[in-house]
């Protein structure tokens, strides 16, 4: 019998009518938060190290990467991936945010699944509250990174799950037949240093499309320094103690020495630059204009 209530409570719970009764709940409760602060970035490029600075906040509740994470589902295809990380957004990830949110002035999120899976949604949500910090950097070695983890997308179950893949519809490069010229170790690298640039363009194409929302720019090697750090906060309009941002200025973590294969001796960087030219002359062919953070 109470097996029976419980059934019966869950799936009161998940009636649209209660759904949207705490929706509104919830956006009550944090009506007080001042910035949803999320990541634009490709991964492989220092999230865990921007989120220990981030953590220096006052008032900040600051993730990298919660549930639910927004990963791709490699069983469906793109068009109704898409649907299914909208729906996800508005079920359960919109739900997690506001409540953790709930007390807190600022919340911070490090997600590189942010600018792929759903920023959009996030935006609409979020409005003039949301806030985005742009952080890159060179894109030989985010590649090479993603190669040495075995991360390639579109070809690895890692890249699959996590990151788009060439043949994405929805892709600002469309670059799949170049890529598709290429052969072996070359191919895997060009679909990495695609990756980067896609990354890249779909930044900016969300700019482009919500410039009212702030965003601020900043590379992987300026998170040791202190006046670039400085720069990011004041852009973003975020309160922040000197102190105690010198004291976590410089840290830097997750090398994923773990899931790193053995040095391929075969990644040779010069080759990659030239695979990097390569790729660059072709998205310059595809006359998109200035599509990217370059």
């Amino acid at each position: 019998m109470p097996k029976k209530q419980n059934n019966f409570f869950v799936r009161i719970k998940r009636t649209p009518l209660v759904g949207t009764l705490y929706g509104l709940w919830l956006s009550l409760k944090t009506r007080k938060v001042e910035s949803f602060v999320f990541v634009a970035t490709t991964g492989r490029s220092g999230t865990d190290s921007l989120t220990t600075i981030l953590k220096s906040i006052d008032g900040a509740i600051t993730y990298h990467e919660p549930h639910p994470i927004m990963v791709n589902n490699p069983q469906l295809k793109r068009d109704d991936q898409f649907f299914h990380l909208v729906r996800r957004f508005e079920s359960l990830k919109k739900v997690y945010i506001r409540r953790a949110a709930i007390g807190h002035k600022v919340y911070v999120e490090t997600n590189h699944l942010f600018i792929k899976n759903f920023c959009y949604p996030a935006a609409i949500e979020f409005k003039e509250k949301m806030k985005v910090i742009h952080l890159y950097r060179d894109p030989i070695s985010v590649a090479a990174s993603f190669f040495n983890i075995g991360s390639i997308p579109g070809e690895t179950e890692a890249g699959m799950t996590y990151l788009c893949a060439p043949s994405d519809r929805d892709n600002v490069l469309q670059l799949n037949e170049f890529i598709e010229t290429y052969e072996g170790t070359d191919k895997s690298m060009m679909k990495c240093l695609w990756y980067y640039y896609e990354i890249e363009a779909r930044t900016k194409r969300f700019h482009s499309i919500f410039p009212d929302i702030k965003m601020s720019h900043i590379q992987t090697k300026e998170l040791s320094d202190f006046d670039a750090v400085l720069r990011l906060f004041s852009e973003l309009e975020i309160e922040y103690d000197e102190n105690t941002l010198k004291s976590v200025i410089g840290t830097h973590l997750n090398q994923k020495s773990t899931r790193k294969a053995k040095e391929n001796n075969s990644l040779d960087r010069e080759h990659i630059e030239q695979l990097n030219r390569e790729i660059l002359g072709e998205i310059q062919n595809l006359k998109l204009g200035s599509s990217l953070y370059m």
